[in-house]
């Protein structure tokens, strides 16, 4: 059944829809840093895409500090070309990651990022 006629099914039974989410479909396999974040002084962490040669430190680090759920599911990318896996480091080591089209194409995610105080990424943001 689509989608819009489980919607009118429903409709037709007294329900309201209340809200609709939309997908947005990103090629992140081209993704590329813009010029201006790679020269802004954004504190120690730094951004980058994994290579095959993470992949055994990658997998490692995130077992240990989410699950072997989230491991399996991040283990899946490094099995493309190019691996599907961004991971944030500062100088501790790692501190975050995300994974995109890992069980299912297209879809975001795992992310996660260890807990720390402050913004590693972005400088702070100017209060008024």
């Amino acid at each position: 059944m689509k989608y819009q006629d489980g919607v009118s099914f429903l409709q037709r039974r007294g329900y309201r829809k209340v809200g609709e989410a939309v997908d947005y479909e990103i090629d992140l396999l081209d993704f590329y840093v813009p010029r201006r974040i790679l020269e802004a002084d954004t504190g120690p962490a730094t951004v980058r895409r994994a290579g095959r040669e993470d992949e055994d430190r990658v997998l490692s680090w995130i077992r240990s500090e989410f699950s072997v759920y989230w491991e399996y599911e991040a283990k899946a990318v490094f099995g493309y070309e190019k691996p599907k896996v961004w991971i944030a480091e500062d100088d501790t080591g790692l501190i975050g990651f995300a994974v995109y089209s890992a069980l299912e194409p297209h879809w975001f995610g795992r992310f996660g990022e260890v807990e720390a105080e402050g913004n590693r990424f972005y400088p702070p943001i100017q209060q008024p």
